[in-house]
């Protein structure tokens, strides 16, 4: 890991402006402010794209519905390639389809948007697994019942080559209701493949999973594990045979990342990569990454301030091999970062910082890129809309921001 002498050196580059890639306040293009109501409010989920440069995403309030005291039940939607026309695909009722819509959308083959609601669903109110045609029918694959079958979809799903769907509860399962990992054929029939007990095989998994070239699924959990007493989290893998094993126990020592949230990416040597919510030498969450033989190395520490900290949403790759991530604070409640790593360079840049009211602020969920290398996002919070349901500084924004140089 980078030392503390190392890091001020960096973040001094990026607050004096001449460090390479910062991509400046005026650079950035308002897609969409939402407004509430009908229109959605506070997206949350990022951005994914289709192949031919579709942009969907979620809000989880707004649209039609009783829920959040009359603020909706949230939406999917769609933003066409190149412009900035914004359509509403489906507004949650937040009965049997669910509520308040949850983690990265996935696009199928068919062209379908696949993801889960974390609320309503009959009869208990637990979550929903959903697919959006083309056309804006939906079809609700799953209703959790909140038992062993799991409760509380927070990730996006992840699907196989033959339409099966995978991802995480994070609560429900035997025991003591520490969350699950499913799997869902196409016509939705669920099997669990794990039931957390909490302990030392680990609980209360906010990511999704992710497979590796093998056909083995990973995940992280935030709570759980060995070695350690307090928001430790543990990184699995379920094997192509069933076996769960535990790869990582985090918080096992002062530097080591804990409280694993967000999603996780492999790279083309089979690495993977992901981020924790507290830990390092400041507190502040870490950029860790997972060597194919299981060896766990923290590669950046966040230390607040013009460093960024809180990494809740994971990484992903650009498509010149560099990693990206979203912090939604400075570490002192400012407006949130966009974050870089260069594999090459071995170092981490803030490439954007908000800039507060009455723009966007809290930039929340996973990146979407581009063939030019733009980058596309969405902020929770901000841009001077405010309705019934949404954050009191503002609906949230859909962004685009050009490639750093």
């Amino acid at each position: 890991m980078l030392s503390r002498v190392s890091r001020v050196a960096a973040i001094a580059l990026v607050m004096t402006g001449t460090a390479a890639g910062v991509v400046e306040a005026r650079d950035i293009k308002v897609l969409h402010a939402f407004r509430g109501g009908k229109d959605g409010g506070g997206p949350s989920s990022g951005l994914t794209s289709d192949t031919q440069g579709n942009l969907y995403g979620t809000t989880t309030t707004g649209g039609k519905g009783s829920c959040n005291g009359g603020g909706g039940c949230g939406t999917v939607f769609e933003i066409a390639a190149g412009t900035v026309k914004k359509k509403t695909l489906y507004t949650f009722k937040g009965k049997n389809d669910g509520s308040a819509p949850m983690g990265a959308v996935t696009v199928g083959s068919d062209g379908s948007v696949y993801g889960v609601a974390s609320a309503s669903g009959a009869p208990c109110g637990c979550g929903t697994v959903f697919k959006i045609r083309p056309d804006g029918t939906e079809k609700t694959l799953y209703k959790f019942l909140g038992g062993t079958d799991g409760s509380k979809p927070l990730a996006g799903v992840t699907l196989d080559a033959s339409g099966n769907i995978y991802g995480t509860t994070q609560q429900g399962g035997g025991g003591c209701g520490c969350g699950t990992v499913y799997e869902l054929t196409p016509d939705g029939t669920e099997t669990i493949l794990h039931s957390f007990t909490g302990g030392a095989d680990g609980g209360d998994p906010w990511s999704g999973v992710a497979f590796d070239s093998a056909g083995n699924l990973y995940g992280t959990t935030q709570d759980g594990g060995t070695g350690c007493s307090f928001e430790c989290g543990t990184l699995f893998k379920i094997a192509t045979n069933g076996t769960k094993s535990v790869v990582h126990n985090f918080g096992v020592d002062v530097e080591d990342g804990g409280a694993p949230m967000g999603a996780l990416v492999f790279d083309n040597t089979g690495t993977l990569w992901g981020t924790t919510l507290q830990g390092g030498d400041s507190v502040r969450g870490t950029l860790y990454k997972v060597t194919p033989d299981g060896t766990e190395s923290v590669v950046w520490a966040f230390g607040g301030f013009q460093d960024g900290a809180f990494p809740e949403d994971g990484v992903v790759f650009d498509g010149t091999g560099n990693l990206y991530g979203t912090l939604p604070t400075d570490g002192s409640e400012g407006p949130g970062m966009i974050f870089k790593w260069s594999i090459a360079g071995q170092s981490e840049s803030i490439v954007y910082a908000f800039p507060g009211l009455p723009a966007g602020r809290g930039p929340s969920g996973l990146l979407a890129f581009d063939a030019g290398g733009h980058m596309y996002g969405t902020t929770s919070s901000g841009g001077g809309n405010n309705a019934t349901g949404c954050d009191p500084n503002g609906c949230g924004e859909a962004f685009k921001l050009p490639a750093p140089k």
